[in-house]
């Protein structure tokens, strides 16, 4: 089983975003597991607002212990 750790988001949750505002937030997410990531990896929301984009899928393998980021 893959495991994924949230480290920190560019935005914080409270970030108001007004109508017709374009932003981008990055998501920095940690390998807990044992086993590295392979490339076309997803991470999958499994709870809370969903809000990732096809983005969402790595290009590059992520060893354990290491951190990649997400952009949407």
């Amino acid at each position: 089983m893959l495991d994924a750790e949230l480290v920190c988001s560019s935005i914080p949750d409270e970030f108001v975003v007004h109508p017709g505002q374009e932003f981008a937030k990055e998501w920095t997410f940690k390998n807990n597991g044992a086993w590295q990531w392979p490339s076309g990896v997803q991470l999958i929301l499994t709870e809370g607002d969903k809000f990732m984009t096809e983005q969402d899928v790595l290009e590059e393998p992520v060893k354990p212990d290491e951190q990649c980021k997400i952009v949407t």
